[in-house]
């Protein structure tokens, strides 16, 4: 278990690794206790993360909406793309046939274009091209043309917007947050998307496929995927961290070095550990051709106290499964039970 404190900066690696209990956590720990376990690389050793390709996509947009256009570009580079260079030599045999009438034309690739670039410097090569491109660009992942501008369209659509623009500015992304919860003990974590001074800010995409009415698909993706457990998990972090902050000021320097990881402005958090109540705003990007995108508020209301309350079950059942189980398999002991008629969907009698 790491230190309990503010990480800024920390690699997404390094944040899953610590043994605490999240947001993803609750949510799989209140499906079942072994959903939990099995789901958790720090205790399933037989755990991989499921590395797709549409994740990667995902980290790929994440990216450059909440860390910047900056950030993007030093992470990412646009493929080549042979069609661009329809003059390129690319087999053997177009080597070959480059070379001029009287020079020897046998060898490997490598051998051919040493040879072609002694008659004609300035011959297009694409072994060579795509060398010095890589090399250019050492170290980035490379993604087609066509995908970066499907995400420079989607950033537009909320760094162009009069409002949402502001939504990525002036605080910091990746802000990762671990402590214990005082009534509990357990050990928790959350990171958040964007940290501002009196906000949390959260991006999230979401479908329409059956083309409701924008905000109606915003509100059913709010319920599909329990957001308003998000939303208390985030909101005890951020308290959790300017209780930290305000104790560590009252110790001293020392105190305060221990709980503040990473690059960040003394000033900047002097202000977020004295800000008043903070906000918590989502903003919804729609998936597809259409990336519509729409900022909503999620106040202190009914459905964020139901949150808590399953914010509190989750803690209950994961100090109880490690005290009992620890690393080995949390067996879910739910006693035999019996169907009733309104257990049922109403597409059992079709």
């Amino acid at each position: 278990m790491i230190e309990s404190g503010i990480y800024f900066g920390m690699g997404e690696d390094e944040y899953h690794a610590i043994p605490a209990l999240s947001n993803s956590g609750v949510k799989q720990i209140l499906c079942s206790t072994m959903n939990f376990w099995a789901s958790t690389s720090w205790l399933n050793p037989e755990w991989e993360e499921e590395e797709s390709k549409f994740m990667d996509l995902g980290k790929a947009y994440h990216t450059r909406i909440v860390e910047g256009k900056e950030t993007f570009y030093s992470r990412y580079a646009p493929a080549l793309v042979p069609d661009d260079f329809p003059s390129a030599l690319r087999t053997a045999e177009d080597l070959r046939n480059a070379l001029p009438d009287g020079v020897k034309k046998g060898g490997n690739k490598t051998e051919l274009a040493a040879r072609i670039l002694d008659h004609i410097p300035d011959a297009q090569i694409w072994d060579l091209m795509v060398e010095e491109y890589q090399a250019k660009h050492e170290g980035k992942e490379f993604l087609s043309q066509n995908l970066i501008k499907k995400i420079e369209i989607a950033a537009a659509m909320i760094e162009k917007h009069p409002v949402l623009c502001k939504a990525f500015s002036g605080g910091y992304p990746e802000v990762s947050i671990v402590w214990n919860c005082r009534d509990t003990g357990v050990p928790m974590k959350a990171r958040l998307d964007y940290l501002k001074r009196q906000a949390i800010v959260d991006l999230k995409t979401f479908s329409n496929p059956f083309n409701k009415p924008v905000d109606r698909a915003i509100a059913y993706a709010v319920a599909s995927y329990k957001l308003h457990i998000q939303v208390a998990v985030y909101h005890e972090a951020v308290e959790e961290a300017k209780r930290m902050l305000n104790e560590a000021e009252v110790a001293g320097v020392k105190a305060m070095q221990s709980i503040l990881f990473g690059e960040f402005d003394p000033y900047w958090i002097g202000q977020f550990a004295n800000s008043e109540q903070h906000e918590f705003l989502f903003v919804f990007q729609q998936t597809g051709i259409a990336p519509v995108a729409r900022g909503w508020k999620f106040p202190r209301h009914l459905t964020y106290d139901i949150g808590k309350i399953a914010v509190a079950e989750a803690k209950r059942r994961f100090k109880e499964k490690l005290e009992k189980f620890g690393k080995d398999p949390w067996v879910d002991e739910a006693g035999i039970q019996e169907f009733d008629d309104h257990d049922f969907p109403a597409f059992l009698s079709e």
